[in-house]
């Protein structure tokens, strides 16, 4: 199977480039709010965006694009997806959404439904 990027050894990209974006994510987070607070309501999302694709490209280029597209894809349906049907869960369970009708607007329906999409 030919390649259309091949990949980096590991050796040769240093670990500060493979961190970099995690830590403009954080530092956006913690920086930015305060600069310039209109901008980072309003442009929040595109800027997590771009440094999720920065760490894409990282990844791209140290491991080629077949396993960093694999990795990709693990990384959204194992641990992204889970992640955000806990806190639907947990904000559902909160009160902050209601269920109407049926066995799924009473806190035994909803204790079923976070069962089932946490076993699926």
């Amino acid at each position: 199977m030919s390649r259309i990027f091949p990949p980096i050894q590991g050796e040769q990209v240093n670990l500060y480039w493979q961190a970099a974006p995690f830590a403009g994510v954080l530092l956006s987070f913690a920086i930015l709010p305060g600069l310039a607070p209109r901008f980072w309501h309003r442009q929040m999302a595109r800027i997590v965006f771009a440094w999720v694709l920065a760490g894409l490209a990282v990844q791209t280029l140290v491991t080629g694009v077949p396993i960093a597209a694999e990795a990709f894809c693990e990384i959204i349906l194992a641990e992204f997806s889970p992640f955000m049907v806990l806190l639907l869960a947990l904000y559902a369970l909160g009160g902050g959404i209601g269920f109407r009708g049926g066995p799924w607007g009473r806190p035994a329906g909803i204790l079923v439904m976070v069962i089932f999409w946490c076993l699926v």
